[in-house]
């Protein structure tokens, strides 16, 4: 179709915005010939939307309902070229050969939600671009980037709280039920950022006469989607994110977690706030894995996860480990082996990271969410879409290696 390469290039490749942040970039179009056109058009938005399929029975009929909300944060369209735009392109028709680049600029409203790729719905925000040709196919293209919100752990009141959770069950066999087994399980804290350590104590007693598997503890997220058509209904999903394991509990024994440590992967902030129709949640779930035909025995507490870390936190080399933590599945920055004599602080509206404190906190840099990049394919995606095919929100992630926090 003679469109050699169209796309959407953002300036200095900054794909991660704060609310009220300009985004700034240019449209690419390399065309093998000239093309006549109407008009090339670029346009910016950012929505929420929930969707998800039930199927249902009536008699020998069976149909499927689909389920639906959706909210629109912005949504602006300009003509860059031909119909409808300014300037030297304004009355222009046809495109010559080679490159052409067209700037743009787009501020983003002051308060918006962070952007998140879930199972049954996501926060997203797009940057699409089209050639409008008249009694052809309209090659479009299209860019996906992150914007996040500044969630301060610091001004939640419950954040330094020390969460716990206890729980106990019985086994029952033919007629007989076993004493009790009992969970209980404590976070050091409530607030968290991604690539922190929750530090874990637990404790797991057997008062049965079976052994218990082993015991796991875990990072999880919790989702709910709201929908609002045809009428209103909400679907949970939840998924553990991280997790490590403990030993078995045999009989009549009691185990203890002592300062265990599970590591914070690139997760969105809680709650998702800005949005109506999503709420996300995170918990440290405590669980111990019973015989088989018995629900395992669960417990948690509610954690926070945020942009901005507390101050003044135990630094974590005072609380060693008595498991090793996970190595090498987080990709880590690259650092200096000999920082300079004077090497420049990190400034934040909250705090100061320079790398002779030793109580410092690392400062924040930006990583691919956990699980990856989905499909983000919209309804109005045609079969000459030349660009935006997937998509892994960024979040904030704090690179606690760079840090005395850690263990040497």
């Amino acid at each position: 179709m003679g469109v050699k390469n169209f796309t959407v290039q953002f300036h200095d490749n900054k794909v991660i915005y704060s609310p009220g942040q300009p985004v700034n970039g240019s449209i690419l179009i390399e065309l093998e010939e000239p093309m006549s056109m109407k008009a090339v058009k670029i346009k910016f938005s950012g929505k929420a939307q929930v969707s998800w399929t039930e199927t249902r029975s009536t008699g020998k009929t069976t149909y499927t309902v689909r389920y639906s909300s959706r909210e629109q944060y912005f949504k602006e369209e300009v003509s860059v070229y031909g119909e409808g735009s300014v300037g030297s392109f304004a009355n222009s028709e046809e495109l010559p050969a080679g490159q052409t680049v067209f700037p743009f600029q787009f501020i983003l409203p002051p308060t918006l939600p962070s952007s998140f790729e879930g199972a049954h719905g996501h926060v997203r925000y797009l940057i699409h671009a089209s050639i409008d040709r008249p009694w052809h196919f309209d090659p479009k293209t299209k860019a996906a980037f992150t914007v996040l919100d500044t969630y301060d752990l610091n001004l939640e009141t419950d954040a330094r709280i020390s969460p716990t959770a206890e729980d106990s069950k019985t086994i029952c066999c033919w007629c007989c039920s076993s004493n009790p087994i009992t969970a209980m399980v404590r976070a050091d804290r409530t607030g968290y950022v991604p690539g922190e350590f929750i530090t874990v104590n637990a404790t797991a007693e057997n008062g049965s006469t079976r052994k218990l598997k082993l015991t796991r503890a875990s990072v999880v997220q919790k989702v709910r989607f709201m929908a609002v058509a045809p009428h209103k209904k909400t679907r949970t999903w939840r998924k553990s994110m991280a997790d490590i394991e403990g030993p078995a509990v045999t009989r009549r024994q009691t185990i203890q977690w002592n300062n265990e440590r599970i590591q914070i992967p690139a997760l969105p902030p809680s709650e998702l706030r800005n949005c109506n129709i999503m709420i996300i949640e995170h918990y440290l779930e405590f669980r111990i894995v019973l015989p088989r035909m018995s629900k395992d025995l669960c417990v948690k507490v509610p954690i926070k996860l945020g942009t901005v870390p507390l101050q003044g936190i135990t630094p974590y080399s005072q609380l060693p480990p008595t498991m090793p933590p996970p190595g090498g599945e987080i990709p880590l920055q690259p650092t200096t082996t000999a920082p300079p004599a004077q090497p420049p602080p990190y400034q934040s509206r909250l705090y100061t990271y320079h790398p002779l404190n030793p109580f410092a906190v690392p400062p924040p840099s930006y990583m691919a969410v956990a699980g990856g990049e989905v499909a983000i394919k919209d309804d109005d995606d045609n079969d000459h879409m030349m660009g935006g095919q997937s998509f892994a929100p960024q979040y904030t992630y704090y690179d606690w290696s760079q840090s005395a926090f850690t263990y040497n």
